[in-house]
C-alpha cells in the first residue's frame, strides 16, 4: 500500500515514517504542490500530518493549520476526487465533548486554526474529498516541548521539584497513535469509515496529572507544589479504539511509562 506523508518532519510524521518505512513522504512547506500532485496519482492514501503547534501570531497558525491543509484538499479534488481516502490530523483540544466543539473563546490559538479547518473543509469538500479529520487525545511524545506530560516529567528530573494542577488527560504514547493511525488507514482504503468525517483517537484510560506527580514524588522523592486548576476544561473522555471497531489495543501501565520516561532523559540532548 503506498501511502503519501505531508508533514514527515514533525513529531507524529517523523514517527510515522519510522514505523511505516515504505512511507512516501513530501514536502509542501512551501507552497509548491508539483511534487505532491505527481505521488497522489498513484497513491492509496494520503496523511496530512503537518501542524505549526507553537506561533507568535494567529496568521501563522491560519498559514499552516488552515490554508496548507486546505490548498491540500484542494489538490486532491482536483487530481483524485474522492476515489483517496485522506486523513487529516486535527485535535482533541477544540472538544468539550466527544461530539461538541469548545466556545471560540475558550480555544487557544492553536485550537482555533484547528477548528477553522475543519469548518472549512466541511465547507468546501464535503461530498467531494474523501477526507477523515483524526483526532488524537493527548499525544505523549517524550519530548518536553511539545506535551505537557513529557513537560512535567523533565521539569522534575531537572529541579526536582515540579507545580502540577489536578487535571486530567488521555494519554496516549506517540508510537501507540501512530500505529491505530495506520489501522485507521487499512481500515478506509478497505471502504470502511468512507462517510466518517471525524474520529476521535484515544486509549480511552482517563488519568490524573495530579497522580503522575504523585508517583514521581513518591518513587524519586520530586517536590511536587500543587496549585490550582486553570480552569479549563480539556475532554478527556473518548471511545478506546477497540470500540470504535479498529485492531489494536493499547497495552501500556502509564506510570511505568512515566517511570521510564525519567529514567532516560539525557539532558545532553534536553530529551
Amino acid at each position: 500500500m503506498k501511502i503519501v506523508l505531508t508533514g514527515a518532519s514533525g513529531g507524529v510524521g517523523r514517527e510515522f515514517v519510522r514505523q511505516f518505512p515504505d512511507t512516501c513522504p513530501v514536502s509542501v512547506r512551501y507552497g509548491d504542490y508539483s511534487a505532491l500532485a505527481s505521488k497522489l496519482r498513484t497513491a492509496d492514501a494520503l496523511v496530512c500530518a503537518g501542524a505549526l503547534l507553537h506561533a507568535e501570531t494567529e496568521h501563522a497558525f491560519r498559514q499552516a493549520n488552515v490554508r496548507l491543509p486546505l490548498d491540500i484538499l484542494k489538490l486532491v479534488s482536483e487530481v483524485r476526487g474522492s476515489s483517496l481516502p485522506v486523513l487529516l490530523i486535527s485535535s482533541m483540544s477544540i472538544l468539550k465533548n466527544k461530539v461538541d466543539y469548545l466556545a471560540i473563546s475558550d480555544m487557544s490559538p492553536y485550537a482555533r486554526s484547528k477548528y477553522r479547518m475543519e469548518l472549512e473543509a466541511r465547507k468546501s469538500y464535503e461530498g467531494v474529498v474523501n477526507y477523515t479529520n483524526i483526532r488524537f487525545s493527548t499525544i505523549f511524545y517524550g519530548d518536553p516541548l511539545r506535551d505537557g506530560r513529557s513537560k512535567l516529567i523533565y521539569t522534575a528530573k531537572s529541579k526536582k521539584e515540579v507545580d502540577a494542577v489536578p487535571c486530567h488527560r488521555d494519554f496516549i504514547p506517540i508510537d501507540s497513535g501512530v500505529a491505530l493511525l495506520e489501522d485507521f488507514i487499512c481500515s478506509k482504503v478497505a471502504g470502511r469509515f468512507q462517510e466518517c468525517r471525524s474520529i476521535n483517537i484515544a486509549t480511552g484510560q482517563r488519568v490524573n496529572l495530579m497522580d503522575i506527580a504523585r508517583y514521581l514524588e513518591e518513587k524519586y522523592g520530586i517536590v511536587v507544589n500543587e496549585k490550582e486548576s486553570p480552569g479549563v476544561t480539556v475532554c478527556s473522555e473518548f471511545d478506546a479504539p477497540w470500540k470504535l471497531g479498529l485492531r489494536k489495543k493499547f497495552l501500556f501501565d502509564i506510570l511505568k511509562e512515566t517511570g521510564d520516561y525519567y529514567d532516560r532523559i539525557d539532558f545532553c540532548d534536553g530529551r
